[in-house]
């Protein structure tokens, strides 16, 4: 950035799942410029070395900018020590713009750096949750938390740089988490795999089948029956400061697929609509076996933060009669809100319980998919 950068506040946040996670941040101030407030950067995918888009938003001043300048850092103040992003292949995303216009900027890269600028400028309108998406950030090949220095300035001088020209207008930091995704896998007469915390088959708190102990890697189911209900909890927990509160939300990379073409092909377990309309925005009982699937259910153990996600939770949550279910999205994209607060939490938490069933039909063999968990907190 032009100017040195001192701390302002912290943040903190503590994510539940190895799996994606998104931005946090802290308030540092530079010497000159207004601190952007109400900000926060969204990776839609966080895992190490993964292409995602990045979505930015803050309030900003009412003031003409001409250049918007955003370092990629390992240090949140000082000297910026460059993240190790990869920065060649990114473009302006067609969507997730609102107060800036998307044509008028233009994009410009440097190791480390993303450069917008306009040369006749623009006042952001309106200025309140101003945001600009950037495709195709190849996020740090090395886990642990980054920093986004983020500058506007009233020139587009020296924009692509680490010193931008002009006089600052707005700036601000942002702390980002690169986590590793957890895998989770299912074979049909064996297991699924998955972690956040470990829950014990007598905690996990879905009613009806065989409740299956998870470790903090893995939860397996052993050999499973067909029309048979097989259920493994994990304890997703979250505590940040972010005054705002948080969103976490939970997708997978693709259907349950066949992992050994010579036992199951290339055939996939289907999510299944429970007892025959639940889905990934609408929860509903799920009580015969004989309608197969994999979905899941939410239960808040200590606030709550599932049911303020949802409000069916505080109705249907795991184990309630009935207990009701939803299933996961299917990429980035279709991610679903699964826990939130609208202020600062320490240590909110909840079970999701995750439920599979197959019929006879189903070929035997290794089936496997990933489950990435986000958390965007907002200060």
């Amino acid at each position: 950035m032009a100017k040195v950068i001192r701390k302002h506040s912290k943040f903190a946040l503590v994510l539940g799942l190895g799996m994606a996670l998104v931005a946090s941040y802290v308030l540092i101030p530079e010497s000159q410029g207004a601190i952007l407030a109400n900000r926060e950067v969204r990776l839609f995918d966080s895992r190490p070395s993964t292409s995602t888009t990045y979505d930015f938003e803050a309030d900003h001043t009412a003031s003409n900018a001409k250049c918007i300048n955003v370092q990629f850092c390992t240090t949140a103040s000082g000297t910026c020590t460059p993240a190790g992003t990869t920065l060649s292949a990114t473009a302006k995303s067609s969507s997730g713009w609102a107060g800036w216009t998307q044509a008028n900027w233009t994009l410009a890269t440097a190791a480390d750096i993303l450069a917008l600028t306009y040369a006749t400028g623009e006042t952001p309108s309106p200025i309140t949750n101003a945001s600009f998406s950037i495709d195709a950030i190849t996020n740090p090949a090395s886990a642990g938390t980054k920093y986004a220095w983020i500058e506007t300035t009233d020139s587009v001088t020296n924009c692509n740089t680490s010193d931008p020209g002009g006089t600052t207008i707005d700036t601000g930091v942002v702390a980002f988490a690169i986590i590793e995704g957890v895998t989770v896998s299912v074979t049909v007469s064996e297991s699924l795999t998955s972690a956040v915390y470990a829950v014990t088959s007598g905690s996990c708190t879905v009613s009806g089948g065989t409740n299956i102990t998870s470790t903090a890697t893995t939860v397996p189911f052993g050999t499973i029956v067909v029309d048979t209900f097989y259920n493994s909890c994990q304890d997703v927990r979250v505590a940040t400061n972010a005054n705002s509160g948080y969103t976490t939300r939970v997708f997978k990379t693709a259907a349950l697929t066949c992992t050994s073409a010579g036992q199951c092909g290339s055939n996939t377990i289907a999510d299944g609509t429970c007892d025959g309309s639940c889905s990934t925005s609408t929860e509903e009982s799920w009580a015969s076996s004989e309608y197969n699937g994999f979905g899941y259910c939410m239960d808040d153990t200590v606030g709550t933060a599932a049911s303020t996600a949802d409000t069916g939770w505080a109705t249907y949550y795991c184990g309630a009669s009935p207990q009701y279910f939803k299933t996961t999205g299917t990429a980035a994209a279709n991610a679903v809100a699964i826990m939130s607060s609208a202020g600062a939490a320490s240590n909110d938490r909840a079970n999701i319980g995750f439920r599979i069933t197959v019929d006879a039909a189903q070929p035997a063999g290794p089936y496997s998919t990933t489950i990435v968990y986000t958390t965007t907190p907002t200060y």
